[in-house]
């Protein structure tokens, strides 16, 4: 089944709608389908990557195939960024493009980059057209000649041919109507020649103009072909002969004589290529003022004309692009304007204008949004004028500018109350309204108006309806906010359902529903269902609306989220960055979106790839947030917590987490960002060495818990987890043990079975019931925590490394040497297998991995291990460190045992030289270093060096103020050992 589309054939076939339209079209035919083709241009756009899947079930089934030709694909009025495109092509359905270099071939070949990392990615196979060869450029010159009756010289069908440019077809066919057009035979080499300077395509179209130019008048044709080059995808004719001031019988001429060069499409007139386009900026806007004169005269005649879509489309634009930045601002401050802008154009466009005068003329949005609602509200008492400030509310909260959001829904309220408004009207301000709550975290004033248009629409609509299930839809996103998943869970199936069925799978409504519901997934553990969701969203996002918008940004942070939960740390990473750079582009560098992938990333590259850059993400986020929202806004606190735990130093993280604390009890009392701050504090104290305020700070913690969630939730799991693991970590481990078994019996009730989560309080209890001498009990939790990480990363996951350790030492415990080296082994191979392993970290495990090795009697090999752990502390710490010391000292008593001596002898004496230089002289370690030094002289039968170092450790224990038990009895022994050898 072949379809043909020629994109140059008729006024409207380079319209984007129109082609798809007819694609559409086609398949229905073929297929017999009875479904019916949207109307709405931007739901036709929707359907395609559905139709193209009814094309290829109707072509499998009779072992058959679509093929779509589509040439001059280049040559689109609209939409050239591709974003309607499907990324993906069933099988059985195949397109075949033609394509000139420019903005849509590079689209086309960048519609499959922005999926996230898949096995086998569509590719397109690009067969590039060769130029000409001399003989066909001579045949086509001829052939096209003769259709008028016309023929060439030989010579001077030479004379082409010897042309750099006459193997380009276009360039060919352009002079060949050039000539044809000429009609005296005398002149023509004279003619030949003028055409043959030219050194590109676009010279030859310079002449053509100057050609035209003689025909039409100068004034004319320059006048309307810069109009045509200024506009955004072309002009009308009526828009033609008002801007260029030209009469209808003067542009006909023009139309006419330049018939090659201008298509229509939609009722409008453009250029067919870019080559045209390049020609006449060359011969009328060559001065670098003149670009800016074109769109300054198209902007004044749209801005005289009524506020109608045209003119919403051009004239800000044009102001834009003529560096106008006064008459942009006064162009948007238009009331009756912004009602079409808001009707007829993407809500992210209006935002970008904005965006630049915030750039160029310093403005403000959160500013001038109130500003500009008041003069509107002044001009006009109308509902009108109430319905348009709604407008404006709601544009300003999708530009994240809350404040001034805030400020123009009280103007609406109060004079909507006075003003007779239809239902529904109201029903969506109030969304709106709770919609802004949310933003400033308002859950239970929203919760109340969410509740009261549920009821309304479910009275007025019944309960399947597309706005009865909207509004559920914005109840799920409350209770998320509120830590209420469970509760959220079926209300967001319920949602997703009805959409399907009402609207279609790929609608925007449905996608924001599912994205809903693999959030709640991360929260409760389901980490690959989410992960699952959300690359299906981001796949459909980006076959209906293109990889670009807050809405394919949302999905691509959402992913990075649950992707990181699966311990695909890096793809996570390559995700949240790209959310950000979508953000930015479409938003600007300053909205509310951007904080969550910003937080995000800032605390995946500090606690999980050990990345300095991951504050400055941190810091960013905290700038961002402290511009767009009110300074006591949960979220604000949230950004708090987060930097506070991105940096190391308890002084710089005290007063973020104290000033987010401030806020959570303020604004939320008992929640769970209020719990979360007080942890945080806890955790300061902890570290400035104050237990007791450590201690306190938890107490309330785990009460405040149990009020908001009771004794079954993962909130106060979590906050009895913490507060044994304080205790813990100060040898609290009796204390600590009972709370950890309360945390971790709450989570097997809460979390499935094989929900990895269980893992880290799993370890915790663990090495408490060690403390407390039940190592049986911990190796076999440990076991399971190990089994966990298996079953959710795979057996050689990082993740894996910190329970094997743990394990390597329990079994070391239980005198399970052989066991415990294997453990340790493995755990090696996946932190060295770590790109981003922490190199101290590897040299702590190898330090043990020593002591192991010599109490299994493997000394050569605890030797080699222990010399991989030096060079690790030399590179870290620098030769002369305390910590380089002590592995010279061990490695100096192993090469000692193992007869060693002249190693051993130089280990111990670089040992002896750095700690002596460190510690202070009468130490008791200095002491026993000495000793192990006699021990290698004495081993080495050097019995005088051996004198003299016992003599050394026994003067500084003289001089100590109290003596060690262990050091007096090694010193004693050494001097015994001297003794027998000398008899």
């Amino acid at each position: 089944m072949v379809h043909e589309h020629y994109l140059g054939a008729s006024t409207d076939a380079a319209a984007p709608h129109a082609l798809v339209r007819r694609l559409i079209e086609f398949i229905q035919r073929a297929s017999g389908s009875t479904e019916e083709i949207p109307g709405d241009p931007q739901k036709l756009m929707d359907s395609l990557p559905i139709w193209l899947a009814t094309a290829s079930a109707w072509a499998q089934k009779r072992r058959t195939r679509f093929i779509f030709v589509l040439d001059s694909l280049n040559s689109l009025t609209d939409l050239q960024d591709l974003r309607w495109w499907p990324a993906f092509l069933p099988k059985g359905v195949t397109m075949l493009v033609s394509c000139l270099l420019g903005p849509v071939n590079d689209a086309l070949n960048g519609k499959t980059e922005a999926l996230p990392r898949q096995d086998k990615p569509p590719k397109w196979k690009t067969v590039t057209v060769r130029p000409l060869t001399k003989a066909q450029s001579a045949t086509l010159l001829n052939i096209y000649l003769a259709r008028f009756n016309k023929k060439l010289p030989r010579q001077m069908v030479k004379q082409v041919q010897a042309h750099p440019l006459a193997t380009n077809p276009l360039f060919l066919r352009t002079l060949a109507e050039e000539l044809r057009l000429f009609g005296v035979h005398e002149e023509l080499q004279k003619r030949l020649d003028h055409y043959l300077t030219s050194q590109t395509i676009d010279d030859l179209f310079e002449r053509v103009l100057q050609r035209v130019e003689k025909d039409c008048g100068k004034k004319q044709v320059k006048a309307t072909m810069t109009a045509i080059w200024a506009s955004r995808a072309g002009l009308t004719e009526k828009e033609i002969l008002g801007v260029a001031n030209l009469t209808p019988a003067a542009w006909a001429a023009i139309r006419h004589t330049l018939d090659e060069v201008l298509i229509e499409a939609d009722g409008r007139i453009r250029f067919t290529h870019d080559y045209i386009r390049v020609g006449v900026h060359d011969r009328y806007l060559a001065a670098p003022e003149q670009p800016s004169r074109a769109h300054a005269r198209l902007a004044h005649w749209f801005s005289a004309q009524p506020p109608q879509i045209r003119r919403a489309e051009e004239e800000p634009w044009q102001w834009r692009q003529a560096g106008a930045p006064k008459r942009l601002q006064a162009c948007l401050a238009n009331a009756d304007l912004f009602a079409v802008l808001d009707a007829s154009r993407p809500q992210v466009e209006l935002l970008s204008y904005w965006l630049d005068l915030e750039s160029v003329l310093g403005l403000e949005l959160e500013f001038e949004g109130p500003k500009l609602a008041r003069r509107w509200s002044s001009q006009d008492a109308a509902p009108r004028m109430t319905r348009l400030l709604a407008l404006w509310a709601k544009f300003l909260i999708y530009a994240s500018r809350y404040k001034a959001a805030d400020l123009v829904f009280s103007e609406v309220l109060c004079r909507a109350r006075g003003q007779k408004m239809d239902t529904a009207w109201r029903e969506e301000t109030r969304m709106q309204q709770a919609r802004l709550l949310l933003a400033l975290s308002q859950y239970e004033d929203a919760s109340a108006i969410h509740q009261e248009v549920y009821d309304s629409r479910e009275r007025r609509l019944g309960p399947d309806h597309r706005q009865t299930n909207e509004t559920l839809h914005y109840m799920v996103a409350n209770l998320y906010e509120q830590g209420k998943y469970q509760q959220a869970l079926p209300i967001a199936q319920r949602v997703i359902s009805a959409f399907r069925t009402a609207i279609g799978p790929t609608a925007t409504e449905t996608l924001n529903a599912l994205n809903n519901e693999a959030n709640l997934h991360i929260e409760l553990g389901n980490f690959q269902r989410a992960t699952d969701i959300h690359r299906e969203v981001l796949r459909l996002r980006n076959i209906t609306q293109g990889a670009a918008g807050p809405e394919y940004g949302q999905t691509l942070n959402n992913l990075g989220r649950s992707l990181q939960e699966c311990g695909a740390l890096h793809e996570a990473e390559s995700c949240f960055r790209k959310s950000i750079q979508v953000y930015e582009q479409a938003l600007g560098t300053y909205s509310a979106d951007l904080l969550k992938p910003l937080s995000n990333l800032g605390l995946l590259l500090t606690h999980h790839l050990n990345h300095p850059e991951g504050v400055e993400f941190q810091r960013q986020a905290l700038a961002v947030a402290e511009r767009m929202l009110p300074a006591n806004h949960p979220e604000l606190a949230r950004i708090l917590i987060n930097l506070s735990a991105a940096l190391l130093s308890s002084d710089e993280k005290k007063p973020l987490v104290c000033r987010a604390l401030d806020i959570c009890r303020t604004r939320l009392g008992a929640h769970r960002f209020t719990v979360a701050s007080i942890n945080h504090l806890a955790a300061i104290h902890d570290a400035q060495g104050d237990l007791e305020q450590a201690r306190l700070c938890f107490e309330e913690s785990v009460r405040m818990s149990l009020e908001i969630g009771g004794e079954v939730s993962l909130l106060h799991s979590e906050c009895l987890m913490q507060f044994g693991g304080l205790l813990y970590r100060h040898g609290l481990a009796e204390q600590a043990q009972p709370l950890l078994e309360r945390s971790l019996a709450v989570q097997r009730i809460t979390l499935s079975p094989e929900h990895p989560v269980l893992t880290q309080n799993i370890m915790l209890l663990a090495w408490t019931v060690s403390e407390c001498g039940n190592h049986e009990r911990a190796y076999g939790l440990l076991h399971e925590a190990l089994d966990l990480f298996h079953r959710s990363f795979g057996p050689e996951h990082q993740f894996n490394t910190e329970v094997l350790i743990g394990l390597a030492e329990e079994a070391h415990a239980l005198e399970r040497l052989e066991e415990a080296i294997d453990l340790t082994n493995r755990a090696l191979s996946i932190l060295r297998a770590d790109e981003v392993a922490d190199e101290s970290r590897i040299g702590e495990v190898l330090w043990g991995f020593g002591d192991l090795l010599i109490k299994a009697g493997r000394s050569a090999q605890a030797v080699l291990i222990l010399e991989q752990e030096l060079a690790i502390a030399c590179s870290l710490e620098g030769n002369d460190s305390e910590s380089v010391a002590r592995s010279r000292w061990k490695l100096g008593d192993l090469q000692r045992e193992r007869g060693s001596y002249l190693d051993a002898r130089a280990h111990l004496q670089d040992a002896q030289k750095t700690l002596a230089s460190l510690l202070e002289p009468n130490s008791e370690e200095l002491a026993r270093l000495w000793v192990s030094l006699g021990q290698v002289e004495l081993a080495d039968d050097q019995l005088s060096q051996a004198q003299t170092c016992h003599d050394q450790a026994l003067a500084i224990i003289a001089a100590a103020p109290s003596v060690d038990t262990e050091t007096t009895n090694r010193i004693e022994q050494l001097l015994y050992d001297i003794k027998l050898a000398l008899r």
